[in-house]
């Protein structure tokens, strides 16, 4: 951190990812974008999408305190290896130091989108009415305490908000890095014909597990997968280890099936066979998925996603956006009708409270 009283565009999205995604001339490079919320797409400069003026400046008494050095540190560790993996090198080549410099900079992601901000923001101003309720309640019609009440306010819940995002940032990112570096992690491309999308919140979470009434969605929640996007040709998976068993004993009770179904057909007992046939067509298709996983998990650890696949991988990626989705234009294309079909994605994935 430095003080700095420059003021200059500073990414929540690092330009190293979205040149990836860029067209046109590599001085001005610029990529195709949806906006969501006003369901439009335009092209845009690198430099003037996902970021903001002065994003990463804190005001502070005697000047500006700026934590943009840090993000830039973080991110400069972190590109060469990217573009290593971009053209192709396996993950399980990294060196332990590059795996963690990899996870330093997909933890500074956790803390650094527009949408963590607003949630901090939302959430503040959840409690502080709360708070405020609940006093008012107590003091009743004391005019003296009730005006004290109402003076004891966030005075701006934006700066309120970027502080309390930059502060975790700074003392947790690398704690972040040792839980991510431990995670099973797998490279993704997609089907010949189709790319991936990345958004203003790249860090995608999946879970299937379901924990209600609590979230399933977190850093070291177990079940939780993880996907960021590299390039529209390849994504980072991370893996929660707790999954592979599971997946075994998928595995295993698949392949079981199929032995069942290959021995009533040698014996003829039709019957049965019809009682299996439903299960049987998913698991088929299901096995060979997973088998191709495993071969993947074990050997190079790159797997390329089926259409369904990237269609998931792209639906989650606007689906927990804030704002703005950039990628291919056919992609865009695809996201665009994905939230006209189904206007609540144009709000996306936020905390619920009351």
């Amino acid at each position: 951190m430095k003080k700095d009283g420059k003021a200059e565009v500073q990414h929540y999205v690092p330009k190293l990812l979205l040149r990836n995604f860029s067209f046109g001339n590599s001085d001005s490079p610029q990529v195709h974008v949806f906006d969501k919320k006003e369901m439009r797409q335009f092209p845009a400069s690198i430099d003037r999408i996902c970021g903001e003026r002065r994003y990463n400046d804190l005001h502070v008494k005697d000047g500006i305190v700026s934590h943009e050095p840090l993000m830039t540190g973080i991110e400069n560790l972190a590109a060469p290896l990217i573009t290593r993996i971009c053209i192709g090198e396996s993950v399980s080549t990294l060196f332990e130091i590059e795996r963690l410099s990899i996870s330093l900079f997909v933890g500074s992601l956790f803390m650094r989108p527009r949408l963590m901000r607003e949630e901090v923001k939302a959430a503040a101003g959840h409690i502080e009415r709360l708070a405020k309720e609940i006093l008012a309640q107590k003091i009743g019609s004391n005019a003296t305490l009730q005006s004290a009440v109402d003076a004891a306010s966030i005075d701006n819940l934006d700066d309120f908000a970027k502080e309390v995002t930059l502060e975790l940032h700074a003392e947790n990112a690398k704690d972040f890095a040792e839980i991510i570096s431990q995670k099973e992690w797998i490279i993704l491309r997609p089907t010949p014909g189709r790319s991936f999308v990345i958004s203003d919140n790249p860090i995608a979470m999946t879970n299937h597990r379901n924990y209600s009434p609590y979230g399933n969605l977190g850093l070291t929640v177990p079940g939780v997968q993880m996907t960021l996007p590299l390039s529209p040709e390849r994504a980072l998976l991370m893996m929660c280890p707790t999954l592979l068993p599971e997946y075994q004993a998928m595995r295993d009770e698949s392949a079981h099936l199929l032995e069942q179904e290959k021995a009533l057909r040698v014996l003829g007992v039709n019957q049965d066979i019809a009682a299996l046939d439903a299960s049987i067509a998913s698991r088929v298709m299901h096995h060979g998925i997973i088998d191709e996983f495993f071969s993947t998990v074990n050997g190079s650890r790159e797997l390329v996603m089926a259409p369904e696949g990237v269609d998931e991988f792209n639906l989650n990626q606007v689906k927990q956006s804030y704002r703005f989705i950039i990628g291919n234009q056919s992609e865009l294309d695809i996201a665009e009708r994905l939230v006209q079909a189904t206007p609540s994605l144009r709000d996306g994935l936020r905390m619920r409270m009351g």
